[in-house]
């Protein structure tokens, strides 16, 4: 295991013509494999610097992006255009991946991010040989108001760049600890634009209806929150006991909320994490390499 971590480096990227504020962080070493990873609605990516190191720890290459009206990206804040963009953001940041380590590469995402990852998985080729999704926003509209959910569909035609708040708080993420009041830094927020709350709503209907057409060939570990106050685990548990991977893991932390990597669970959750890395890189490198037969990003 490479014990050696390393700073972010960060540069402008442009997709479907957005510039986006692109995320490494790299080994000191040559990474022995790589990860592409999306963070949730009103999230950042330089603030899973933790998740990272553990991936670092292992001699495996974290990237990340601030999707567009998410932290140093431009755009209105809480708007992504489309679904297009996110597909064609997530074939840059797997075939920079692909670039960087001759190793394994993987892909996931936490939140929405998470959501976003189980549809790309369905869609992207060659499939990633690894996944890690954190507490996917399976049912977005869940505890929304109905009178935001019934407006929303004709709203976001007319009006598809307005946003409303996600009514998303610091202490739904996670439980604070005593004597807490949890802050949050200048770049998250609570916004959604109308357009972007109807497409995740299909995408999160679309992503339910298909845990059996998860790539077989990946090896995937799926951490959720007994107390998320966001998504309800019973969706995740239902998603769950419906994928028929011959590599997988579910990790359910009891007394967590929506962020099991951030609450009190967070060193149980640290070790989880770096184990699985671990007992999967252990099994890559004893296989024997294999052609696929997908053409390259």
């Amino acid at each position: 295991m490479n014990l050696m971590t390393s700073t972010c480096h960060s540069e402008s990227v442009t997709v479907l013509g957005r510039p986006l504020e692109f995320y490494r962080w790299l080994p000191e070493e040559e990474p022995r494999a790589a990860f592409f990873f999306l963070h949730g609605q009103g999230d950042f990516a330089q603030r899973y610097e933790e998740i990272a190191q553990v991936f670092l720890r292992h001699g495996v290459a974290f990237l990340s992006c601030d999707l567009p009206g998410h932290g140093n990206s431009t755009g209105r804040r809480g708007h992504v255009p489309s679904l297009e963009l996110i597909s064609q953001l997530t074939r840059l940041g797997l075939s920079e991946a692909r670039e960087m380590s001759p190793g394994p590469v993987g892909f996931g995402g936490h939140s929405v991010g998470g959501l976003l990852s189980l549809a790309m998985l369905l869609e992207v080729e060659p499939a990633p040989d690894f996944s890690w999704i954190s507490s996917p926003i399976l049912r977005p509209d869940a505890n929304q108001p109905a009178w935001k959910t019934t407006c929303l569909r004709p709203l976001s035609h007319v009006l598809p760049k307005a946003t409303v708040s996600t009514r998303v708080t610091a202490e739904m993420c996670r439980i604070p600890l005593e004597g807490e009041t949890p802050t949050a830094p200048l770049l998250f927020h609570n916004r959604i634009s109308l357009s972007w709350g109807r497409t995740l709503i299909d995408l999160g209907r679309q992503v339910r209806s298909q845990p059996d057409k998860l790539p077989m060939a990946t090896n995937l570990l799926l951490t959720q929150g007994g107390k998320d106050l966001i998504c309800p685990p019973q969706y995740c548990d239902d998603y769950a006991e419906a994928i028929g991977l011959p590599d997988f893991r579910y990790e359910y932390f009891p007394g967590a909320r929506h962020e099991p990597f951030a609450d009190s669970t967070k060193e149980d959750f640290l070790e989880t994490l770096s184990d699985w890395l671990s007992q999967y890189l252990s099994t890559a490198a004893d296989s024997p390499a294999t052609e696929t037969s997908h053409p390259a990003e």
